[in-house]
């Protein structure tokens, strides 16, 4: 099983984001409870929510001032309630339950290798 990666985002309006995977998992992905909060003040500064990007290297969403976010809980929760990404969440969920750090798996083959070992 590999985990999915992120194709494509777009900032749709304040606080929201569109994201697509390569399994074809897509939606509407709703960051309004985190607007203000931490780390994510910036979203606020220069229209800065709307510079969203891919990090090149991790895979993971990301914006100026390396803001990220888990790729894991944005597939969790776009892929809810979907039977065909059952099987994946609840693989991803057994591995993570089993205490095997999945934040730094950008490469899905690195996350293969790793899981493989379990």
């Amino acid at each position: 099983m590999q985990f999915p990666k992120i194709v494509a985002v777009k900032a749709i309006e304040k606080y929201k984001l569109f994201v697509r995977f390569n399994d074809d998992a897509k939606g509407v992905y709703d960051l309004s409870h985190l607007a203000g909060k931490g780390v994510f003040k910036p979203w606020d500064t220069n229209n800065n929510f709307f510079k969203v990007f891919i990090n090149k290297e991790s895979g993971a969403v990301q914006w100026p001032g390396e803001i990220d976010l888990d790729t894991l809980n944005i597939y969790a929760q776009l892929t809810n309630g979907e039977e065909t990404n059952k099987k994946k969440r609840k693989e991803l969920l057994r591995i993570i339950d089993e205490g095997v750090d999945v934040s730094n798996f950008g490469d899905a083959s690195e996350w293969q290798r790793k899981t493989r070992n379990q």
